[in-house]
């Protein structure tokens, strides 16, 4: 078992982790090619693209989970047994909520929403990676001395330290 997690669950290129009542979901995000190096079209969502579910990260012998790139894009999404009731529920909200892909020449538009009601959108265009990504339509702040500044996650620049806040709501 991974350590701090009580149980793991690989399923179509998640990770899901449950400690206790309180569960994390964790998604590399790779575009699928083909033989010829071209995006695989997904037949279900035209114009969308299909992502890889296998093969998409490692474990190191610490136990945490690596992309198998420097520049691949890791998802996460936290739940709860009060907001998401099982570690099952909370599995299948994660699994049927879309995540949506789009190649423009040869880099991903990654568009995704979490699966809670109040969830906002993040919006990450890697054909411009000087554009900073969008949560709810507004630019997540890099600026020195941040790493990373939205209402949600902070990291002060060479920190060491990132944190993460979750508004619960009744």
């Amino acid at each position: 078992m991974v350590k701090g997690w009580d149980e793991i669950v690989e399923d179509s290129g998640w990770v899901f982790s449950k400690a206790g009542c309180v569960y994390a979901a964790s998604r590399i995000v790779i575009p699928m090619f083909d033989e010829n190096h071209n995006p695989v079209i997904d037949a279900e969502t035209p114009g969308l693209i299909k992502l890889r579910t296998e093969d998409c990260y490692y474990w190191n012998e610490d136990h945490s989970i690596y992309g198998t790139k420097s520049s691949d894009v890791m998802i996460i999404e936290a739940g709860s047994e009060e907001e998401d009731g099982s570690f099952e529920n909370f599995r299948k909200s994660i699994l049927e909520n879309k995540l949506k892909v789009w190649m423009v020449r040869l880099a991903p538009i990654l568009v995704y929403r979490g699966s809670h009601k109040d969830a906002k959108e993040i919006v990450l265009n890697l054909e411009h990676p000087y554009v900073a990504p969008t949560l709810d339509g507004k630019p997540i702040n890099y600026k020195l001395p941040w790493t990373v500044k939205s209402p949600f996650m902070e990291s002060e620049y060479k920190s060491g330290v990132f944190s993460a806040q979750f508004i619960m709501r009744n």
